[in-house]
C-alpha cells in the first residue's frame, strides 16, 4: 500500500528453496532473507511510496534469476539493496554488490564472479538439465521488462500482454514432479569448490 508506514512494513520474511517461472519475487520491507531461489525475476525494492530504506539489512544470496533488478536503488550500477552476494543473474553488478566484502564472500569464491562467466544472458531455464520451460507450454516472464510492456509496481508485466490473447486456463503450469532442476555440468550455475 502507498500509505504503509515503516512500522507497519513487513519484516523478517524468509524466502528459501523456491523454483518459480512465470512470475517473480518482490521483496519490500525490512530484514528479509532470500536464499537458494531459482526463477524468472527478482525485484528488491529500495524505496517505494512513504518508505525510502526498504531491504537495507536484508540478505540476498545463492539465488539464480534470469532478471534481477532494484526499485529506486541509490547504489552504484543500480544494485539491489542489503547484503547481497553470490547470486547469478543477468547483471552481476546489480545482484552482487557485496561480493568484495570478505566477511560475506571468501576471496576464492568471489573470484568466480569477477567476469561475465556467471551472467545469465539466456535465462535460468537454459542452465538447468531440464531445459527450457517454454517447450513445456509454460510462460517465462524474464524477457518481459519495461521495454514497452506495461508493468505494475512489483515489476510484473501486464497480464493481457503476457497472455497474448490466451485465457489463463489455456496456459500450462509446469509441475515440478519429474522435472530435473539440477544445473548442467558445464553451466553458469556450477561453482568450483575444490
Amino acid at each position: 500500500s502507498q500509505t504503509t508506514s515503516r512500522g507497519a512494513a513487513g519484516r523478517h520474511a524468509v524466502v528459501r528453496n523456491n523454483v518459480h517461472f512465470g512470475l517473480g519475487i518482490t521483496l519490500k520491507g525490512y530484514n528479509h532473507t532470500a536464499e537458494h531461489n531459482v526463477g524468472s525475476k527478482l525485484l528488491v525494492v529500495s524505496a517505494w511510496a512513504a518508505i525510502d530504506d526498504h531491504n537495507a539489512a536484508s540478505i540476498v544470496r545463492y539465488n539464480a534469476h534470469s532478471k534481477t533488478s532494484a526499485r529506486a536503488s541509490s547504489r552504484l550500477h543500480g544494485a539491489i539493496p542489503g547484503l547481497s552476494s553470490l547470486n547469478v543473474c543477468n547483471d552481476l553488478l546489480v545482484c552482487n554488490p557485496n561480493n568484495s566484502t570478505r566477511s560475506l564472500t571468501p576471496a576464492w569464491l568471489a573470484a568466480q564472479f569477477t567476469n561475465d562467466t556467471r551472467r545469465l544472458d539466456g535465462g535460468v531455464s537454459r542452465e538447468l538439465v531440464g531445459g527450457s520451460w517454454a517447450a513445456r507450454g509454460a510462460i517465462d516472464t524474464s524477457g518481459i521488462d519495461g521495454g514497452g510492456a506495461a508493468e505494475n509496481e512489483a515489476g510484473v508485466a501486464d497480464g493481457d500482454t503476457l497472455l497474448g490473447g490466451r485465457k489463463p486456463w489455456e496456459i500450462s503450469t509446469p509441475v515440478a514432479t519429474g522435472m530435473d532442476f539440477r544445473p548442467r555440468r558445464d553451466g553458469r550455475l556450477v561453482l568450483d569448490c575444490s
